[in-house]
């Protein structure tokens, strides 16, 4: 861009709005540019992790089928390592999955399957399926969903999948004892819902790059055991239905984490 540098003072007034034009279609050209490669250092960084997430698994699988081929493992240590085997497996499908769902709804002409529901009574549904289990594993869930109807146009497989995952991270790296707080309301012309708990929190410097795909451990709590996909998804989820997410620092008392979610009413 630095070659195009006009010296305004220089040209005749007349020609001076052609060179404003032509500067700013410079600027706006050098801007693609950069976004460009950034969407394209953006990209390797997601196969570079999604190359070593899979291996791992993979050289697991592959160590013990050769071991079981050639004999090498004792009849009692069998069924353990075909345990092995079957459980890394599943770990690497699941991974495959994340990522082509992540990469199916980053595309441009990708449009979700909305029709109109109560949200209030979608959610409640959810949560009630997942109320045994996640009492069985030690945890705790408050509600507090509005009693009149929330009507949205929305992809239940979608809002399902918004609401497995951020209910599994609140499981997944928290301790028993924890309690998860899920609660929506209407306020004005927004739809507001919450999901958050009372755990060991996200740090500062972590809440920056937590929706980021990979950014993974147990301070970025993302779900899908390690897949570093799981609050990717539910961010493209929440934008796909035109609205906002935020992790909120500092969390609002009791909790330790919170995300909240917005959509705006038209009209």
């Amino acid at each position: 861009q630095d070659h195009f540098q006009v010296e305004k003072e220089s040209i005749p007034m007349e020609f001076q709005p052609t060179v404003d034009r032509f500067s700013e279609l410079v600027s706006r050209l050098s801007a693609m540019q950069a976004e460009k490669e950034e969407t394209y250092q953006e990209n390797q960084r997601i196969i570079a992790d999604i190359s070593h997430d899979l291996k791992t698994p993979l050289t697991v699988i592959q160590g013990y089928s050769k071991a079981l081929m050639e004999g090498r493992v004792p009849e009692e240590k069998r069924e353990k390592y075909l345990e092995t085997i079957c459980g890394r497996a599943e770990l690497a499908a699941g991974l495959l999955d994340s990522l082509f769902e992540y990469v199916k709804m980053d595309h441009p002409g990708y449009e979700p399957d909305r029709k109109e529901m109560d949200l209030g009574e979608f959610i409640r549904e959810i949560l009630a399926e997942k109320y045994s289990e996640m009492e069985n594993q030690g945890f705790h869930m408050e509600v507090d969903i509005q009693e009149s109807p929330v009507l949205f146009m929305a992809d239940a497989k979608l809002f399902r999948r918004l609401l497995e995952n951020l209910l599994g991270n609140g499981v997944k790296y928290n301790p028993p004892g924890t309690t998860i707080y899920v609660s929506l309301e209407e306020k004005g012309k927004q739809i507001v819902l919450t999901v958050a708990d009372d755990g060991v929190g996200i740090p500062d410097s972590i809440g920056r790059q937590v929706f980021d795909p990979f950014v993974t451990g147990s301070a970025a709590r993302t779900s899908g055991e390690g897949t570093g996909l799981g609050l990717s998804i539910v961010k493209k989820i929440v934008e796909l239905h035109g609205g906002a997410i935020c992790l909120v620092q500092p969390p609002r008392k009791p909790f330790h984490t919170e995300f909240q979610m917005k959509w705006g009413r038209k009209g």
